[in-house]
């Protein structure tokens, strides 16, 4: 199977949030959760999308049914939960106009936005004063063509833009000393398309992929200099974001004498290789990337005998195959992965379509299977103190897991939604003259579906569903430890998950209240 081609895309996943909270009785040791702010619900927004924690502050999105949509804080109180600004006043026919903050990026001391208006697009705000960037919105409209945010490089933010222009795409960059943008690289007219795509910091350098007029596709770097902006490699990168180890990137890359393999960059051209042709020649090992441990990355690929673990310290020479995992080659991991005291937790799955936890140390010896007999699906490994907790789908159905590294005590923790549903088996009408012989219906299992997995303190929260709710749950990982402290929406198929996201000693959470049509969001303490 040959994987495929990249295909750019920045999928936003918009979570609809969701109902009344009422916590659990049994969780009265710890404060009740907290409602921070109501907001009206006409349809169904992302509280937390965009959002960024920033100087001890959430910045987020919402709509007060009197400003529309425009930019919010919060310390994590209620009544510091606010209006940052109505970026956009006044009203249509439709009611009030909205600014719709499009992203936050944190930028020194203060944050940037971009909101949906023509003439002042840019603001900045320190949580207390909130304004246009006037030398931004200048500057970006006297040049007005099509322009793409990069990325923020840090130490020192930079604000990256594409911005493609009659003489050719060009980089540009805003910092918080300069808001006013200056371009620092212009592409010869034959060296790039527009727009370039896959931006990753990694140190001082941010590097992102573009085609060239031809088509093929090259890897660059830039570290906001035009001496320092430079075509590393021409390869076909996949449309997946690099992943930044030892100020290194890692990512799966094509080309005709090697197919899909390991390749890696420190921002030079000598230093930008393959790692290893694992699958020689031009068949594809399909690398599933996970992470490092120390100066060490792992990854799994398929070799010509099956699927094997490797890891390498960033040379061809300081590369090796771990462990063959399967006698079979697979084309379905997911990057699913946690580290505990220098131990690597991962998944994968099998070309019989299951799913398989393993646990290494960096040795074939060290490298075990804690699910021999395979799981339905294996997703969201999460680290809460030396434990792994993760979603699986087995004899109970999606529920709750966790693993202490060893076979007996890699368990289910708790069936959330107990019993079972009939499922009928559609039924085409037979050929004329022919009797109907359809198949029985089937019980399936009932799911709770965790998602959102969250490590706050010493356990675990998430997000599940039952048959007519859906809630926050914690666990310490053991039966008589998770509870649902909060009821969060009714169940409706199909509907995203609320959202949970730890901010200073507390987790925000979103929610929905149906009765009063209300988005809401609260905070949990312990």
């Amino acid at each position: 199977m040959t994987p495929p081609r990249p295909l750019y895309s920045l999928i936003l996943t918009v979570s609809f949030l969701c109902p009344l909270a009422l916590p659990n009785a049994s969780a009265a040791s710890s404060p009740p959760p907290q409602l921070l702010k109501e907001f009206p619900a006409d349809r169904f927004v992302d509280l937390l999308d965009p959002a960024i924690v920033q100087d001890q502050r959430l910045w987020f999105t919402a709509d007060d049914g009197r400003s529309g949509r425009e930019p919010w804080t919060s310390d994590g109180t209620p009544t510091g939960t606010r209006l940052l600004k109505d970026t956009l006043p006044g009203r249509t026919t439709q009611g009030p106009r909205s600014g719709n903050p499009i992203a936050f990026w944190p930028m020194g001391s203060s944050v940037w936005f971009q909101v949906d208006d023509s003439a002042q697009p840019w603001w900045q705000s320190n949580g207390q004063t909130t304004q246009p960037i006037a030398a931004l919105n200048s500057t970006l409209k006297r040049i007005q063509p099509p322009n793409t945010i990069l990325a923020v490089s840090q130490p020192s933010p930079r604000l990256l833009f594409a911005i493609a222009t009659n003489q050719g795409a060009e980089l540009w960059q805003s910092t918080a000393q300069q808001p006013t943008p200056q371009r620092f690289y212009r592409f010869p007219s034959t060296a790039v398309g527009f727009p370039p795509q896959l931006f990753t910091v990694a140190g001082a350098q941010t590097f992102f992929a573009a085609a060239n007029a031809q088509g093929t596709q090259q890897l660059w770097r830039t570290d906001g200099t035009s001496k320092g902006t430079i075509a590393l490699k021409s390869l076909n990168p996949a449309a997946e974001p690099f992943t930044v180890w030892q100020n290194r990137i890692y990512f799966q890359a094509e080309t005709p004498q090697q197919g899909w393999e390991l390749w890696t960059s420190d921002g030079t051209i000598a230093g930008t290789q393959l790692i290893q042709d694992v699958l020689p020649g031009p068949g594809h090992s399909a690398p599933r990337l996970l992470t490092g441990i120390k100066q060490q990355f792992f990854w799994v690929a398929n070799g010509p005998q099956g699927e094997e673990l490797w890891v390498t310290e960033g040379q061809p020479n300081q590369t090796r195959r771990v462990k063959r995992l399967t006698n079979r080659p697979s084309f379905r991991a997911e990057r699913n992965f946690g580290v505990v005291k220098n131990r690597l937790f991962f998944s994968t799955v099998a070309a019989d379509g299951k799913a398989y936890l393993w646990l290494t140390d960096g040795t074939e010896a060290g490298t075990r299977q804690l699910t021999p007999q395979g799981l339905f699906s294996l997703t969201h490994l999460t680290v809460v103190g030396d434990r792994v907790f993760f979603s699986a789908t087995g004899p109970d159905g999606s529920e709750p897991w966790v693993s202490d590294g060893t076979v007996q005590g890699t368990r289910q923790i708790k069936d959330l939604a107990p019993g079972t549903t009939v499922i009928a088996a559609p039924c085409a009408p037979p050929p004329l003259g022919e009797r109907r012989n359809c198949p029985p219906p089937t019980p399936v299992a009932n799911s709770s579906d965790p998602t959102r997995l969250t490590a706050f303190r010493d356990r675990l929260y998430f997000i599940a569903h039952t048959a007519d709710k859906t809630q926050l749950w914690r666990t310490d990982g053991s039966d008589r430890g998770t509870e649902a402290i909060l009821d969060l929406a009714p169940a409706v198929a199909g509907r995203p998950s609320p959202r949970i996201l730890p901010f200073r000693d507390h987790l925000l959470v979103t929610g929905y209240q149906m009765d009063k049509n209300r988005l809401q969001l609260w905070s949990i303490r312990e």
